[in-house]
């Protein structure tokens, strides 16, 4: 059955609800890295990435401190709070609409309405992504658009404190080199996906965490079947330190999305995951999907 194909569905799709617990120790420390912040324009102090459209700031260290947030009525914990390098702070409740987690800490916080999000009233969204990868480095992106279009996004390519060394990817954008990943087929012998995906109760209506109905299925990837997104495709964006962001638009068609999809490719976990978001009729939330694409051999 994987001659001629390039996915099939292993086992089928169960109820697979992420753990909080497991969230907290993987996504909570003292992280540093090395970011930078992208832009479809020219303008000073920018270089040019030359391979692919755009400009980044130059890549410099950064830093962040992911913390527990306890409940104030009691001992539960109720999220996290990243105090972030120059005095900036993010809090993710984990009863914030839109906010997603998952075991392997990775995180996504999106507006459960488009109607919700930042500078809504001009068609601007953003959203803010962390992929986790199996090696315990980690990618961290803003990204905000407007319309359809990507316009700005900050990325931070980061390990633990604990971590004697900073990931390739880091060390390579330090010494200057804008290395992109913007074309990769799946390993010999074929790889594996595991896709984790949320949606509101039936399908449809508002986003309310408490009752998102999530599932979990397995799928077999060929030998040589690409991992990533057509560069040649617009709405296509490839990010040094092999992250990328995939926009899709077809809202003005019947029954047509919104679709946002935000991923890394780590060759030092030979890992591919990707966070991607859809928005339906009304703006509203309809699915979040956290897919990871490894080698067979390493499952």
């Amino acid at each position: 059955m994987r001659s001629g194909s390039l996915a099939f569905v292993l086992a089928a799709a169960h109820a697979l609800a992420p753990s909080f617990d497991s969230f907290l120790s993987r996504s909570t420390g003292s992280w540093r890295g090395v970011g930078y912040s992208w832009s479809p324009t020219e303008s000073d102090g920018l270089m040019p990435l030359g391979v692919t459209p755009g400009h980044i700031t130059p890549p410099d260290h950064v830093s962040c401190v992911v913390s527990e947030v306890m409940r104030s009525c009691g001992g539960a914990v109720q999220g996290v709070r990243e105090n972030l390098q120059g005095g900036g702070e993010v809090y993710l409740n984990r009863q914030s609409e839109g906010f997603s987690f998952f075991s392997s800490g990775s995180y996504a916080l999106a507006p459960a309405s488009l109607g919700d999000s930042v500078a809504s009233d001009f068609g601007g969204l953003g959203l803010s992504v962390c992929l986790s990868h199996c090696d315990g480095q980690r990618r961290r992106l803003l990204v905000a658009l407007v319309g359809p279009e990507l316009v700005t996004c900050d990325v931070a390519i980061e390990a633990l404190e604990s971590d004697p060394q900073l990931p390739d990817a880091a060390q390579a954008l330090l010494g200057g080199r804008l290395q992109m990943v913007v074309d990769a087929n799946a390993w010999e012998g074929g790889a594996s996906t595991q896709c984790i995906s949320g949606a509101p109760p039936g399908g449809a209506g508002p986003w309310l965490n408490a009752r998102t109905q999530w599932a979990s299925s397995k799928i077999a990837v060929a030998s040589g079947a690409p991992l990533l997104p057509n560069a040649a495709i617009e709405g296509n964006t490839f990010l040094p330190g092999g992250c990328f962001v995939s926009v899709r638009d077809d809202r003005g068609e019947e029954g047509g999305r919104l679709r946002v999809e935000v991923g890394s490719c780590a060759a030092d976990a030979a890992e591919v995951k990707s966070l991607a978001h859809e928005w339906g009729e009304g703006g509203l939330l309809q699915l979040v999907e956290y897919r990871t694409t490894v080698a067979e051999e390493s499952l």
